[in-house]
């Protein structure tokens, strides 16, 4: 995997954090790119110190014309992309169906499955070009089950994150088919619940850890570090034979 280029979106924070130094490690040229400008010049401080090679841009996945901008910018400095990992993303407070506002649907629909949706339509002349690459997309066990662990248990879900989701699993299952042809193979990993600043956000700061990882097999939340692990796999010459696969790393909690 030395020497590749990666794009990882959402790079700045969280999975996508350790998505990209796991890349890094590895000898790879990585694209680090967020929303935040800040985050984004903090990350590439912390991993230049470490040796790693990193290339920052900003851009908003919502915005059609950011994205054609940044992977215009990739090909004119590179000339290449070898594995794009679409892991920018936002999640909610789980709320009954009633009571989500059109606003907050368009909101997580846009940038969970119109934003992966841009970023895989502007890199695809590129992989077809080479006639290879990697594209892993981040969904969810909410997009298979329709309902995150603790929506379960309190009866009121998030069936606007579940639904971005289970498009991403539908879409990522048809781009692999499209894209078979060039070489290009294409999977997504479906965790379960991860503890990362956006969880604890999400509760308030009270997290529950013992009480979340109680109906999990292997009784522990996940790490990003688990998440980031998997996706190397999948980007590797090892999965070269796997496409359109979803796999799941959620420590038992769900069973496909």
């Amino acid at each position: 995997m030395k020497d590749k280029v990666v794009l990882v979106t959402g790079a700045a924070t969280g999975i996508g954090r350790a998505i990209a130094e796991e890349f890094c490690i590895k000898g790879c040229t990585v694209v680090v790119n967020d929303i935040s400008k800040e985050n984004i010049q903090r990350v590439e401080k912390e991993f230049t110190k470490r040796g790693y090679r990193t290339y920052g841009l900003m851009a908003d996945v919502t915005i059609e014309q950011q994205i054609k901008d940044m992977i215009n910018n990739i090909n004119d400095h590179f000339g290449r992309l070898d594995i794009l990992v679409n892991n920018a993303g936002v999640t909610a407070k789980p709320k009954y169906i009633e009571e989500i506002t059109l606003a907050e649907w368009e909101s997580i629909i846009r940038t969970n499955l119109t934003g992966l949706f841009l970023c895989c339509k502007y890199s695809i002349p590129i992989f077809k070009r080479q006639r290879s690459g990697k594209i892993i997309n981040i969904a969810s066990l909410s997009g298979k089950i329709g309902a995150t662990q603790s929506s379960v248990v309190s009866g009121n879900g998030k069936a606007h994150y579940a639904a971005s989701k289970a498009g991403v699993i539908n879409f990522t299952k048809a781009l692999a088919r499209e894209l078979s042809p060039f070489g290009v193979n294409v999977n997504a990993v479906a965790p379960g619940p991860v503890l990362t600043d956006l969880i604890i956000r999400q509760y308030d700061g009270k997290v529950n850890e013992e009480a979340l990882a109680s109906n999990i097999p292997l009784k522990r939340l996940g790490t990003a570090g688990d998440v980031a692990s998997t996706v190397l796999f999948l980007a590797s010459e090892g999965a070269g034979y796997i496409t359109g696969h979803i796999l799941d790393v959620n420590g038992g909690l769900y069973m496909d």
